[in-house]
Order: structure tokens, then C-alpha cells, then sequence
């Protein structure tokens, strides 16, 4: 319930209280679908976080925050010093207005396709945006024009009629009836009005359920208590005490500060998702190891052959020894009889004597029982890298916390590296190290010499190389362990950025920054330090800025 109507008309209640009549000092943002707002009144200053991500996306109001010294953006350069009138929610949708005392509106819209966005609107016109727009935020200033706000609102017969001709489970009927509900309120008002299938039920259960509803968004409106429900794979805020969740929630917070629960919530799920994250990578890679293991096993016990050829040519051996009087040299083949009698017919080698056809096949049994004992070795080590995996595999998928999973990853480095690289030389600790969006690590050279060994020895082939074009700087390498994909543009950008900062462009704008796969950077012989060159290269231009360190 974290993007809920009814959470972000809790949070624009609270900023209408705390920075009515304020004057707005500052706008700005240091990363990515995130705008800060500075107000200020006698003096005091009081910050806005505007989290625009369609995941965790809120306002926040802070007594103080730091803004970064560099890679910072200004906005709405016009609006500063202009005196705040009130904080609205919007009617029909999740966007928090800011009424300013010139007319202008700046509306924090927490929805839109792959992020939400501000906007700074004037009689009925978009003035300025935060992000690139494309009119998908029309209809919200200028309504009527689609009949968006126009709609009647449904009676309860007209509810119940569209219940009964639903063919999904009474939860699901409910929130597509009543899309603003959501899926959480959905469920719970069916558990607490009882109501089975929706066939099944009576016009007065219906009611009773739609009665649950209303009981529901008065508690939402009005409550000083807030939940965080902690379950397996999500962490789930609540305005309003759900009951069919304690039944499955291994821990269940409360909080009577809304701010507070809101960045609990946010610093749990950030946690959460980077936990299931490396938790599936870690288990698809296990999986995908336990699988070649196996394969290898069963073409392993294959070669109990190699036992049988090998007493074949000895004896063939013995029989050419029992009978080099009887032979000479030149023979195709000797047909003797062993000790036991058995009838031979051995091939010989027309260019040796008998007695070196015979320590010829005396060297084949020698070397196929050799090869045997290998393979036996090996098998024997394969099946004990196969229990290895298992238990490693066990022990992912038992794992509770991100770190647990890291000190896995750290301590089984050559499982968890990409299928057939080479074993890395340097060290991680003796370069520059970051940690990206999705959990990814950069790498970034400190001179000349290190950023030789980054490329040339710890960087792996299918690692991504990042350079800023057309500067000197600092040679970063993005970990990839999956060469069928390509990182996702995100992923690109920061490594970009990172490369961007660390060269001699840092204090431009937007810096143009060359990348390819490492398996494509080669250093010529005799090239200088540092130098190296680089094929398939693609540019891509970013702000010169580094991640924002972790909470």
C-alpha cells in the first residue's frame, strides 16, 4: 500500500500542515526519479523528497538533508522564492498538488510508464517537467476533456450487479470493480466480511462485504497506527491493521509516525529485493553447476572399458614374449596361443622387431590403466564437487539476509565467476569498488598502472569496459556474469557515470563515455602504461557522478 490513493493523501495532509505559506528556496536532484525541494520561513528550512520510483515512490518532509556538492541538477529555476499557498491531493488521482501563491502548480505525479514525474503547470499547461513528458499527464490538467472526473460513481446495486457477473475469486472481483481499492484492502475486506465465492453469496453478504470496504477507508483516513508486515518476499505497508495478513507475516512492526513507517518500509523492501535478487542468480548458478556435475559423473563411470582394453594388450604382450623366436621382423601378424590356449591374432608393426611389438602393446595397457586411475581421480572429485554444490545450494536457499549470501558468494568466488574465465590475478580490494543499481559491482582504476591490471588481469571477457572518450581517466570495469545478455541501460548508465567522474572531462555536464566488452580491449605490444585499445566500442553520454551510498 506504499503507492496507495489513499497513503499519498496521508503525506500531502502532513506536508499542507508542516510547509503551508513556506517559500520555496531550492529544487533539485542528485539521482535518478528523485526531486528535492528546499522551503524555507524565517530562516528554518524544512526538505521534501519527492521518490518518483513506481515501487517505493512517497513524500517525505525532513528537518534537514544534505544536498551532494556535485552532479546536482537545479529545476523549475523560475518557482524559487515564490511562497507556497497550500498542499492538495488530487480527486482522482495519486498526485500531490503544490498550489503556489503566483498560480502556478508543481504536481508530484506518482504514476506513468516506468517512472512518475513533476510537473510545473500554468492555466491549464504544462510549463516545465522534471523528466520528459509525452502528454500522458493531460487528462489530470485539463479534465472533462476524456469524462475522466465525470464519471458517476457506482451505486452499491450497480457494485453488486458487476460482483455477480464476475468469473474471479471474490478478491479479485472486488478490485477490478473497484480498481482504487487495490489488491491489499481487496483481500482484506473479504476476509473480514467472511465471504466466500461470489455465486455462492447472498445480496446481504455482498452488502456486508461493501460495508467492510467503507470500514476499511475510514480506518486508512483516520488512523494514528501503521503497519509493516513482514512476509517471505515482500514487506508490505499498511495504513490499517490487516488481519488476513498477521496469519502469514513472520513479523509484523508498528509505527505512529507515518514518515517513519514509510522509510522503514522502504529500507526493509530495498534490503528484500537485493536479497532475492543475488538469492536467485546465486541458485540458478548452483543449479546450472550441479547439472554439468551430473553429466560429468555418468560419462565418467563410463570408462570401466579402459580396464578390459588394457588386459587385452597385455596379454597380447606376453604372448609376443612367450614366442619372439618364432617371429621376425616384418610380420603384419602373429597367430600364437596364450598359456591358457586361447588363439591370438596380433597385429604387428611391419617397421619393429618382434621384441619391440612387444613392449609397444606392453605401453598401451600401461597407458590406458594410467588414463584409468585419472579417471577415476576425477570422477572421484566430481562427485565430491557435486556434494559441495549441494550443500552450497542448501545453504542459499536457507539464507535469511543479503549478507549471508555475500560471505557465500565471497568465500565460493571461482564457482560463482562466469563459466570458463580465467582465474582472476589483482585483487578487487586494490581498486576502486561500487556497487550499483540491481546489486552489480564497478571496478574503477587509480593511475596509470592499476588501471593496466584492472583491464589487462582481473577483468574478465565478458566483463563490460567503460572509458570516457576523447579524456584521460580511469579505466572501469562493469562485473557481468551473464554473456547471453546484455546489462540493462541503467546498469550502463551508472557505469558510465562512474567512468565519466574519473576523467579529465568530471566537471562537464554531460561527458561522452566509449564502452565494449572486455574481451575487445587489447593492450599492443609496447604500448604505454594505461594505453590500450579498444573494437565494437558503443558511446553513450552521462553525467560525471558517482552512486549514492547506501543508507
Amino acid at each position: 500500500m506504499l503507492r496507495h490513493y489513499l497513503t499519498v493523501a496521508r503525506q500531502a495532509e502532513l506536508l499542507g500542515v508542516a510547509i503551508g505559506n513556506w517559500v520555496l528556496a531550492e529544487c533539485w536532484s542528485q539521482e535518478k526519479n528523485r526531486l528535492m525541494l528546499r522551503f524555507i520561513r524565517g530562516g528554518v528550512s524544512r526538505f521534501v523528497e519527492l521518490s518518483l520510483d513506481l515501487h517505493f515512490g512517497y513524500a517525505l518532509l525532513h528537518d534537514d538533508f544534505h544536498r551532494a556538492r556535485r552532479n546536482t541538477l537545479d529545476f523549475f529555476p523560475g518557482m524559487i522564492g515564490v511562497q507556497l499557498a497550500d498542499v492538495a491531493m488530487h480527486e482522482g488521482e495519486r498526485v500531490i498538488e503544490f498550489h503556489f501563491a503566483d498560480g502556478a502548480i508543481l504536481m508530484a505525479c506518482f504514476f506513468g510508464k516506468g517512472a512518475g514525474n513533476v510537473l510545473l503547470t500554468r492555466d491549464g499547461a504544462v510549463v516545465e517537467s522534471f523528466q520528459h513528458e509525452e502528454g500522458e499527464y493531460h487528462r489530470l490538467i485539463q479534465p472533462g476533456d476524456d469524462g475522466m472526473l465525470d464519471d458517476q460513481f457506482p451505486t452499491r446495486a450497480q457494485i453488486i450487479q458487476q460482483l455477480r457477473a464476475s468469473t474471479f475469486p471474490a478478491a479479485k472481483a472486488l478490485q477490478t470493480v473497484l480498481p482504487s481499492l487495490g489488491r491489499r484492502l481487496a483481500a482484506e475486506a473479504v476476509h473480514r466480511a467472511g465471504v466466500g465465492p461470489i455465486p455462492e453469496a447472498s445480496d446481504q453478504q455482498l452488502n456486508q462485504l461493501l460495508d467492510a470496504v467503507d470500514t476499511l477507508y475510514n480506518d486508512c483516513q483516520i488512523s494514528s497506527t501503521f503497519y509493516l508486515y513482514h512476509l517471505p518476499d515482500e514487506a508490505v505497508f499498511a495504513l490499517a491493521e490487516l488481519h488476513h495478513l498477521r496469519q502469514v507475516a513472520t513479523t509484523v512492526e508498528t509505527f505512529t509516525d507515518l514518515p517513519n513507517a514509510i522509510r522503514a518500509s522502504r529500507a526493509t523492501n530495498f534490503r528484500l529485493r537485493r536479497f532475492l535478487e543475488l538469492r536467485t542468480r546465486m541458485t540458478r548458478r548452483l543449479e546450472s553447476e550441479r547439472t554439468r556435475l551430473q553429466r560429468a559423473l555418468a560419462k565418467g563411470r563410463d570408462d570401466h572399458e579402459h580396464e578390459a582394453r588394457a588386459a587385452e594388450w597385455e596379454q597380447m604382450a606376453n604372448a609376443l614374449v612367450a614366442n619372439l623366436h618364432h617371429l621376425t621382423k616384418g610380420m603384419e601378424q602373429a597367430e600364437l596361443t596364450d598359456w591358457e590356449g586361447n588363439a591370438l591374432v596380433i597385429p604387428l608393426n611391419v617397421k619393429l622387431a618382434p621384441h619391440q611389438n612387444a613392449e609397444r602393446y606392453f605401453r598401451r595397457a600401461r597407458g590406458v590403466r594410467q588414463a584409468a586411475g585419472r579417471a577415476a581421480e576425477r570422477l572421484a572429485a566430481t562427485a565430491q564437487a557435486g556434494a559441495a554444490v549441494a550443500t552450497l545450494l542448501t545453504q542459499v536457499q536457507q539464507a535469511t539476509q543479503a549478507e549471508e549470501l555475500e560471505k557465500l558468494m565471497q568465500s565460493n568466488q571461482q564457482l560463482f565467476a562466469m563459466t570458463g574465465a580465467p582465474k582472476e590475478e589483482g585483487t578487487a580490494g586494490r581498486f576502486r569498488r561500487f556497487e550499483i543499481v540491481g546489486g552489480h559491482e564497478v571496478y574503477a582504476g587509480k593511475s596509470a598502472a592499476n588501471n593496466d591490471e584492472l583491464t589487462v588481469r582481473f577483468a574478465r571477457p565478458n566483463d563490460y569496459w567503460f572509458h570516457a572518450r576523447g579524456s584521460s581517466g580511469s579505466h572501469v570495469v562493469l562485473r557481468w556474469n551473464d554473456a547471453k545478455t546484455k546489462p540493462p541501460k541503467e546498469v550502463l548508465r551508472q557505469a558510465a557515470s562512474i567512468a565519466a567522474f574519473y576523467s579529465g572531462a568530471k566537471n562537464a555536464k554531460m561527458v561522452p563515455v566509449a564502452y565494449t566488452l572486455k574481451k575487445h580491449v587489447r593492450k599492443p605490444r609496447g604500448a604505454a602504461v594505461g594505453a590500450v585499445v579498444m573494437e565494437r566500442e558503443e558511446v553513450i553520454l552521462v553525467e560525471p557522478k558517482l552512486p549514492e551510498e547506501k543508507e
